[in-house]
C-alpha cells in the first residue's frame, strides 16, 4: 500500500477512486457564511440603532411638550389673577405705563411672531421667589433672539408692587426686586390673540385706549422647536376673571 500525490489509494495492486484524507471549507463556503453572518449583523445593528433613535426623539419631545406645559400653566396662573388698579400704573417702571398690554411683533425672519405681553396679577407664583408672598406683581413675557441657534427664549419678567401692600415689614420690602426667568430656551414663535368683552378679536391690546381695560379672554399659541424632529405647537385659552379696585 502507497500514497500518492494524487491521494489515491491502492491495495493489493488496485487503485481505487480518490479520497480526500482531511475535511474543511471551500472558499465559495467561507464567502457564504461570511456574507450571511455580515447581512444578520446590519440587520440587528439596524434593529437596535432604530430602536435607540426612536426612544431618543419619544424623550426629547416627551421633554418638550412638559416645558410647554409648565410654560402655558405659568401663563394661566399669572392671566387669571389679572389685577386692574388704575393708582398702580407706572409704578413698575417704564415698561409698566398700561395696566394691560399686548404687543404684536414680528420676528426678525419676518415669518414667526414674537409677542410681548405686560400686566398686573395678583397670582401665587409657582416660582420659588414668588411663592408665599401675598403682593401685586407687574409681569411681562417677552422673547430674546439665542445668536447660537436662532431660537428664541422666553422670559418672564416680575417687578413686585411694594409699595401697594402694608402685609410685609420695611425690610422685607427691600428684600424683594424684580427679576427674569427664562420660561424656555427653544421658541419658534409666541402668538397673543386678545378677545374683548363683544367678543370681537384683536392681536393687541392696550388698557389706556378703548372701553375695556381688560380683555375678557386670551388666547396663546406657542410653537417649540424640537431638535429630534418636528416643531411642537401648543395653545390655551385663557377666560379673565378680572379682579378690580373701586376708586
Amino acid at each position: 500500500m502507497f500514497f500518492s500525490a494524487g491521494f489515491r489509494v491502492s491495495v493489493g495492486g488496485k487503485r481505487r477512486s480518490p479520497e480526500i484524507l482531511s475535511s474543511g471549507f471551500t472558499l465559495l463556503e467561507l464567502l457564504l457564511a461570511i456574507t450571511i453572518l455580515a447581512f444578520i449583523i446590519g440587520t440587528l445593528y439596524g434593529t437596535f440603532w432604530g430602536t435607540t433613535s426612536n426612544t431618543r426623539r419619544i424623550r426629547e419631545t416627551v421633554k418638550i411638550y412638559h416645558v410647554g406645559r409648565l410654560l402655558l400653566s405659568q401663563l394661566l396662573s399669572d392671566l387669571e389673577s389679572t389685577y386692574f388698579d388704575k393708582s398702580l400704573k407706572g409704578r413698575g417702571g417704564e415698561e409698566s405705563k398700561a395696566a394691560f398690554k399686548g404687543e404684536e411683533i414680528t420676528g426678525d425672519r419676518g415669518r414667526e411672531r414674537v409677542d410681548r405681553l405686560s400686566f398686573f396679577t395678583a397670582s401665587q407664583s409657582i416660582l420659588d421667589a414668588e411663592k408665599d408672598r401675598s403682593l401685586i406683581w407687574y409681569v411681562s413675557y417677552y422673547l430674546e433672539q439665542n445668536e447660537d441657534t436662532g431660537d428664541y427664549s422666553l422670559i418672564r419678567r416680575a417687578v413686585p408692587m411694594v409699595e401697594s401692600t402694608d402685609l410685609l415689614e420695611k425690610d422685607q420690602k427691600e428684600g424683594l426686586s424684580a427679576y427674569d426667568f427664562v420660561l424656555s430656551r427653544h421658541v419658534k414663535s409666541f402668538r397673543i390673540e386678545y378677545i374683548n368683552p363683544d367678543g370681537e378679536k384683536s392681536e393687541s391690546w392696550d388698557s389706556n385706549a378703548g372701553s375695556a381695560p381688560i380683555p375678557s379672554a386670551v388666547r396663546i399659541s406657542v410653537t417649540l422647536n424640537n431638535p429630534e424632529g418636528e416643531p411642537v405647537t401648543l395653545g390655551t385659552e385663557v377666560f379673565i376673571p378680572v379682579s378690580t379696585v373701586k376708586e
